[in-house]
């Protein structure tokens, strides 16, 4: 698979308690794919991610596919797989590939 364009590296917000602001993510990606973006890059080192647990994770990158799901042009989304540990890591990286 091929890239090109523009792809924005979305934040994850949280709420004042410190758990993911779904809502606000909605409206990051609303603004991402507003803007004309070819594609976004989510649970990297600048998305926080070493703040989130497993189930935040997927939380936020099935967030962030649902949203993009309602948008009116084809949106890609890299994830990352940033994790303390080789084994974590692709572990997270099959996850996200969904094999």
């Amino acid at each position: 698979m091929r890239f090109s364009g523009v792809f924005s590296v979305l934040p994850t917000p949280f709420t004042a308690a410190g758990d993911v602001d779904r809502d606000s993510l909605r409206r990051v990606v609303d603004q991402a794919v507003g803007a004309g973006v070819d594609g976004v890059t989510v649970l990297g080192v600048t998305s926080e991610v070493t703040r989130l647990d497993e189930g935040e994770r997927r939380d936020v990158l099935t967030t962030i596919a649902k949203q993009i799901e309602q948008s009116a042009r084809p949106v890609h989304i890299v994830a990352g797989a940033t994790a303390d540990g080789l084994r974590t890591c692709i572990g997270y990286a099959r996850v996200q590939a969904g094999s």
